[in-house]
Order: structure tokens, then C-alpha cells, then sequence
């Protein structure tokens, strides 16, 4: 048996193409549309190249390096263009619908189960060892009922309400739009649409080929099982009661068993070379939403450095972090990478000036030229530190992150200085922990690549409940 039968409990509240979809019900969806989104998408470009520009021109307003205010720009745009591109991605259009349980192969894998039982409590009674013996067989071929009624009733949900004419339809629609559009969000979301209902459609071309023989093999198995059960019963019966006429005739309960197992052969050559269902076809959403975590650590840890202590953007850090990690999906798979990132981000926000410092940081002894005590708060007030070279004279600036005891001018202390100039002294003493920050940092980033580096997967559809 394939793997399709997974797909034979689909999503709730899916249509189901055995009903007819109620007056005002949605028939389903096609992959791909979201016109109130289109305009945001469509210029996602500028407005991504506005907000990099003006972070940009802040950061070199405020003093930093422009290379740094380029680096933060690019990874403003990496956020950007997660953000766009998770706006515009829908989600799986392609999901599996739910089959009627009172007809078809969802019907004949509740039957299978229902013969394999009865049957079993015939063979238990005893009774004439030749209709004994095709009844057990009888059994085997109910369970194998069950198995195949299961797998079809996964291909059935994963074909979904739309027919093959139809998709082919909404796949040359996209392809027109998508000859229209400039490289961007809007048109990454639609080639995405494009592959899935491309692949949506190879896979109902597929199932209108075999639609018709595969039920109609399946409809006959269980036909006949039924007419096994009920004929073997009633030999069984006779016998028990005292019936005359010699040994009962097998050699219809015998027929009925072959062109059941006939009937299952069929079925079985049929669903053996199916196109993967929507579990295997590219889903972007990972992807994206591990790009902006990525984007958003170096962001995040290249403002810290910039900027030094600001733990209170710590809350606005987690909320488009949480936002992206939201929009992941796909259970551990993207859940793993995903919270490494968003540790890696964190980290960053606490202590990016110490990590940056531990890797590439020159030791040198400082003297405080100036002290500036900041009320941060009611209850909490912080000094800055002004800093020149203790034997060049030469001015430091104003030190990131200051002694863990306030010192005042005048005083030599020890601190780390960046020889590219991108980020402010910080004083070594605060550096203690900087191996383990750096270390958590680094081993998130290098989990969230691995991640953004594994192919994409959709998340499975759960198992048939036995009934």
C-alpha cells in the first residue's frame, strides 16, 4: 500500500466531490489569488527600498559607519521581502476534501472491516472444513478490501473538487498574469500558485484516467465479499442443522472469492504510479519565513551594535520574530530552525556589541574622559562613558557597554575597541559571558541556515479513523 491513504482524512470543513456543495457554499479553492493583496505586492519593491533608505540615512545621521548603515539596510530588505512574500503566498490551495462515508471507497473500507469480523466469527464456529477453508481465505481478501478501499478513498480527497479541465484553465491564467509582471513578491507568490496547480492537475489527469475502473474494481470486491459472507453462512447453517444432500458446494463461494481478488489485483495495478499529492509539491512559506528570522537577527544584532544597550527593543525584537515563526508551519521540521533563529536574534539584541567585540574586538587601555549620567527611568538611571586612547590620546567615542560599577572621569580601564570601526568600545570586564553569547548566536544562525537550506514539505494529512 502507498502512501496516499494518509491523505483519506482530509481537512475539516473541505467540500467533498460526492455531495453537491450546498447554495452559497465555496466550491474550493484555486491557488493563487489574493487581488485586495496584489497592489501591496506589487509595489513591495519601493516601499522595501524606502524603509532600507531611511534606516540607512539614520544610521549615518547617527554616527555609525555607512558600512554598517549598508549592512542593516540589506538585512531591512531581507525582512521586507519575507514580510511581502509570506503576505502573498496563500496557504495550501491544494489541500485534500473530505469523501462521503456513505458511499464509494470510504463505504467499502468500513465494509472490508465489517466482512473481515464476520467472517472471522464464521470461521471460529466451525462447521465444514472446505467452506471453513474458503472462508478463511475470505477473511485475508477483506482486510486487503480494506487496505486498497483506504488508499483510493486517500486518492479521492487528494484529487479534490476541481476537475483537470478546469485547473488546466486556472494554470494558463496564471501563466498570462504571470508574462505581465515585474520580478518581485507579487510575482514569486503567483509562480508558486503556478507550481502547485500544475502539480494539481498532472494529478487529476491522473485520476480521471483511472477513475471509473479503480471504483468499479473496488465496488466489485466488496460486492462479492458480501456475497461470500452470506453465502457461507447459509451452508454453514444448513449443515448445523442437520441439512441433508452430502457436503456443501463451494464452487460458488470459490467463484465469488476469485473475482474478488481479481477485482482488488485490478485496483492495486491502477493506484501504483500516482503523482505525490500535495505533501511533495513546493511550499514557500518555510523558506520566506526563515529568510526574515535570518534577516531580522542580523537586523536586530546590527542595531545593537550600532546603538549599543537597548534592551527595551527587546519587546519589539519578539513580535514580527513570533510573527514569522507563526507563519512556519510544518511541525518540527520548520519549528526547530525556526526557534533557533529566533534565540539567535534574541541573543543578539542583548548582547550584539559583546559578541561582535568577542570575535573581532583589539584590547586596549582607555581613560575616561567624560561621564554622562541618563534617567532611564523613575527607578533606574544609567552613566555613558566618553573614552580616549590612554597613550595616543586618540578619542574612542562613547563606550557601548560600560564597567559593571560606575567610575568616574578620568579613570584607565580596559576595554575592547573594533579596529573597523563599526561598533563602540565596550569595557572587557562586561565580557564574561560574551564566549557563551557568541556560541548561542552562532549555533542558532547555523541551525536556521540548515533549515532554510532543507527542501520544502507541506505538512501530511492524517490517517482514515477506523469506524
Amino acid at each position: 500500500m502507498t502512501d496516499h491513504a494518509e491523505y483519506a482524512q482530509p481537512a475539516q470543513g473541505a467540500s467533498s466531490p460526492d455531495k453537491p456543495v450546498a447554495p452559497g457554499a465555496e466550491p474550493g479553492t484555486l491557488p493563487g489569488r489574493r487581488p485586495r493583496r496584489g497592489p501591496l505586492l506589487l509595489w513591495s519593491p519601493l516601499f522595501a527600498l524606502v524603509l532600507s533608505g531611511a534606516l540607512a540615512a539614520a544610521v549615518v545621521f547617527s554616527g555609525a559607519s555607512p558600512v554598517m548603515a549598508g549592512v542593516l539596510a540589506l538585512a531591512l530588505e531581507g525582512v521586507c521581502y519575507a514580510a511581502f512574500g509570506l503576505l502573498g503566498h496563500a496557504r495550501v490551495a491544494w489541500a485534500p476534501v473530505d469523501p462521503d462515508p456513505d458511499t464509494g471507497p470510504r463505504l467499502h473500507a468500513q465494509q472490508g472491516r465489517q466482512f473481515a469480523e464476520r467472517l472471522g466469527q464464521l470461521v471460529d464456529g466451525g462447521g465444514d472444513q472446505a467452506v471453513i477453508a474458503v472462508l478463511g481465505q475470505a477473511r485475508a481478501v477483506a482486510a486487503e478490501l480494506t487496505e486498497r478501499a483506504t488508499e483510493v478513498t486517500g486518492l479521492l480527497a487528494i484529487a479534490g473538487v476541481h476537475t483537470a479541465e478546469r485547473l488546466r484553465a486556472h494554470e494558463g491564467e496564471l501563466e498570462r498574469e504571470i508574462d505581465g509582471l515585474a520580478p518581485g513578491t507579487l510575482k514569486s507568490a503567483r509562480l508558486a500558485a503556478l507550481r502547485e496547480t500544475r502539480a494539481w492537475r498532472e494529478y487529476r489527469e491522473r485520476w480521471e484516467a483511472v477513475e471509473e475502473p479503480l471504483l468499479g474494481s473496488v465496488a466489485l470486491a466488496a460486492e462479492r465479499l458480501l456475497q461470500v459472507q452470506r453465502e457461507g453462512a447459509q451452508l454453514l447453517k444448513r449443515q448445523r442443522g442437520g441439512g441433508k444432500g452430502g457436503a456443501p458446494d463451494t464452487t460458488r463461494l470459490a467463484a465469488d472469492l476469485t473475482t474478488a481478488r481479481e477485482a482488488l489485483a485490478r485496483a492495486g495495478e491502477l493506484v501504483g504510479d500516482f503523482p505525490p499529492g500535495p505533501a511533495r509539491t513546493y511550499q514557500p512559506q518555510r523558506r520566506l519565513a526563515l529568510t526574515g528570522l535570518l534577516s531580522a537577527a542580523v537586523l536586530l544584532g546590527g542595531l545593537a551594535v550600532a546603538a549599543g544597550e537597548w534592551n527595551i527593543f527587546v519587546a519589539l525584537a519578539l513580535i514580527p520574530a513570533f510573527g514569522f515563526l507563526a507563519g512556519l508551519g510544518g511541525g518540527p521540521r520548520a519549528l526547530v530552525p525556526g526557534v533557533a533563529a529566533l534565540v539567535a536574534a534574541v541573543t543578539l539584541v542583548l548582547a550584539g556589541p559583546l559578541v561582535y567585540q568577542q570575535v573581532l574586538g583589539e584590547r586596549r587601555e582607555a581613560e575616561v574622559s567624560m561621564t554622562v549620567r541618563v534617567q532611564v527611568a523613575r527607578w533606574s538611571e544609567t552613566t555613558h562613558y566618553d573614552l580616549v586612547d590612554a597613550n595616543t590620546g586618540e578619542d574612542l567615542g562613547r563606550m557601548a557597554t560600560g564597567p559593571h560599577e560606575a567610575v568616574p572621569g578620568r579613570t584607565l580601564i580596559e576595554v575592547a575597541t573594533d579596529p573597523l570601526d563599526w561598533a563602540r568600545p565596550v569595557a572587557v570586564e562586561r565580557m564574561d559571558l560574551a564566549p557563551v553569547w557568541t556560541a548561542v548566536a552562532g549555533a542558532g544562525l547555523a541551525v536556521a541556515l540548515v533549515g532554510l537550506a532543507l527542501p520544502e514539505r507541506a505538512p501530511r494529512a492524517r490517517p482514515v479513523p477506523a469506524r
